[in-house]
């Protein structure tokens, strides 16, 4: 599987599973919007970094679909975790 069906695969999760879009532009910069369900992925950037960047964003998405309170430490350690744990899916 190529990075780019890769990306294509998650973002089509994200939307299938969690209602959750994904927005490819110059202006983003990797963040998660909850109130707006929109992640953000800057793609000037490579293509690998730019899934690294929305597996570790729809890790943030998890934790407030599951209404996880963390600390925002807390938060970035489990929203690495849980994209790690797609990547290798």
């Amino acid at each position: 599987m190529t990075t780019g069906e890769a990306i294509d695969n998650i973002v089509g999760f994200l939307l299938d599973e969690y209602d959750v879009d994904v927005v490819f532009d110059d202006d983003e910069t990797g963040t998660y919007s909850p109130d707006a369900r929109v992640i953000g992925i800057n793609n000037t950037e490579p293509e690998e970094e730019q899934l690294f960047v929305l597996l570790h964003e729809a890790g943030h998405a998890k934790i407030h679909r599951d209404k996880r309170k963390l600390s925002r430490f807390a938060e970035e350690e489990v929203a690495w975790m849980k994209g790690r744990t797609w990547a290798q899916h």
